[in-house]
């Protein structure tokens, strides 16, 4: 269920003083089952874009596809868009509105024609996926839990959806360590059983670490599209961007400064270890 964007623009507050164009005649195709990470800065259009592919905005112009079927064609099924489009916001947190966790978790899946086993099924499977005991949080008040908890349990009722394709909108933001290996660890399982994940990040690591692909979006448009490897390791260009590189990247680049050049392409943290244990036994990989 691949998503195709076809020459997508987006305005805000058309006709007005205030008027902005967000995004400019943006083409692109995520392929399904594939990790795509979006990088730029505040204000670039990332946000804009997701929520476009959300269907939670309608393009100035242009159209977007999702399985072949324009999303925001007059006839096109929302309910449809619902279940197979899931997005978490950087602050999902305050989406939380029932009185239990259970109700919260349950929200989406109850709108999905599922039988009462069902969807309570799909809710224990949910917060089992984001690390919580169904029965010692099921009862438990949403709005009585730390941040990060809050975090995982807005996560979980998106999940409880079982969506095919899930935007995540800086999802670590705000999480202690644990809990943001956590996250990342089941993004990359849920990727791993076919889920197509889309998420926008200013974390270069973890974009290095986790994503097959980086689009790097400036004033709009679409500044760099690519393999996560070839994208973050143009140090260069990235710099010029003023935008974050990998740390493994940063290493790299300091190293070579320093005449231990370990090679121009490296993005992660074990392919760090291994070009500079290689170079100290007199192999190193240029």
């Amino acid at each position: 269920m691949p998503v195709e964007i076809e020459n997508v623009s987006y305005v805000y507050a058309k006709g007005t003083p205030y008027e902005a164009k967000a995004l400019n005649r943006i083409c692109l195709k995520i392929e399904d089952g594939t990790f795509t990470g979006v990088m730029g800065h505040t204000g670039c259009g990332k946000s804009t874009l997701i929520q476009l592919i959300a269907g939670l905005l309608e393009p100035s112009e242009g159209r977007i596809f999702l399985d072949g079927k324009d999303i925001n064609l007059r006839g096109y099924d929302r309910k449809e868009l619902r279940k197979k489009v899931g997005v978490i916001f950087q602050y999902p947190e305050y989406q939380l509105f029932e009185t239990t966790v259970e109700r919260d978790v349950m929200f989406g899946a109850k709108r999905l024609g599922l039988s009462r086993a069902e969807t309570e099924e799909r809710v224990r499977w949910a917060l089992e996926k984001v690390g919580f005991d169904y029965e010692r949080m099921r009862r438990l008040s949403p709005l009585g839990l730390s941040g990060g908890e809050r975090k995982r349990i807005a996560m979980a009722g998106v999940l409880a959806v079982k969506p095919e394709i899930l935007i995540m909108d800086e999802p670590i933001a705000g999480l202690d360590p644990l809990g943001r290996e956590a996250l990342l660890k089941l993004t990359d399982e849920l990727n791993a059983e076919g889920t197509t994940i889309i998420m926008v990040s200013h974390d270069a690591d973890v974009l290095a670490e986790h994503a097959g692909r980086v689009i790097v979006m400036e004033n709009g448009e679409i500044a760099m599209d690519g393999a996560a490897k070839e994208i973050l390791s143009s140090v260069k260009k990235l710099e010029e961007k003023r935008l974050g590189i990998s740390q493994a990247a940063e290493t790299a680049k300091l190293l070579r400064e320093r005449g231990i050049d370990i090679g121009q392409d490296i993005t992660r943290y074990d392919e760090l270890v291994f070009r500079l244990v290689s170079y100290l036994k007199g192999g190193a990989q240029k």
